[in-house]
């Protein structure tokens, strides 16, 4: 029987994992086993939630792309300038509400989505 060299629990003959914490078993005295939990993994960089909110409020989407939602930030663009453009169209008195409205409820969404990924 040998012995995991990360958490020094008993690996079962043949296991190429230890059952234990998940380190790869390794067969070289020299090389040292890695927690498969922290091997090919990059660290995630904390977005500022404020910086995300304040962006989706000055411009739809903007907060979305500042946090890497590309997909959502683009249909906050086009749903914004396809509203937008029917306000125009109908009665341009209105455009401000709803630049405001819109504003408010992308900064909103961008919070939202922040909280959900950074927290």
């Amino acid at each position: 029987m040998s012995f995991c060299n990360v958490c020094g629990k008993e690996i079962p003959p043949g296991a190429s994992f230890c059952p234990s914490c998940g380190a790869q078993v390794v067969t070289s005295a020299e090389s040292v086993a890695v927690p498969v939990s922290q091997q090919d993994t990059m660290p995630l960089k904390k977005k500022s939630v404020m910086l995300a909110t304040v962006l989706g409020f000055l411009v739809a989407g903007l907060g979305h792309f500042y946090l890497g939602k590309w997909k959502r930030g683009g249909l906050w663009v086009i749903g914004a300038l396809i509203l937008w453009a029917m306000i125009v169209y109908t009665s341009p008195s209105y455009l401000l509400t709803a630049g405001l409205i819109i504003g408010i409820f992308s900064a909103f969404d961008a919070r939202k989505t922040a909280l959900k990924k950074y927290s």
